[in-house]
């Protein structure tokens, strides 16, 4: 959609806010968790879940298909975190602490159902 030429200060004005907010963000804190085939150490697709602050209501949040990792910004804190994927056993990580800066970083090797 091409916005008039009018309008486009007003909407740089009220997105900017939101822009900084973000850009300081970069850096963390957050997690960023990485999934791999514990057999064959090959990165995975798989949902990541945030059971204590996540809602039904959310789209799930998947790892990328081509690395296996997913980052998620985060407030400083201990957060649980569930690794799902159809064919494989979950995993659960518990007590991850995220820091106050930078990114926590998880690796995660789902072990395929019946190994």
């Amino acid at each position: 959609m091409v916005f008039p030429p009018y309008e486009v200060e007003g909407i740089i004005k009220a997105n900017l806010n939101g822009v900084r907010y973000m850009l300081g963000r970069v850096d963390g804190p957050g997690l960023v968790v990485r999934v791999k085939d514990a057999a064959t150490g090959k990165p995975l697709e798989a949902e990541v879940r945030f059971p204590w602050i996540e809602t039904a209501e959310l789209r799930p949040r998947m790892t990328d298909p081509a690395y296996g990792e997913l980052r998620r910004l985060l407030l400083p804190g201990t957060y649980e975190c569930q690794v799902v994927r159809s064919g494989y056993r979950t995993s659960v990580l518990n007590d991850i602490s995220v820091g106050t800066a930078g990114w926590t970083q998880k690796t995660v090797e789902l072990v395929r159902e019946g190994d």
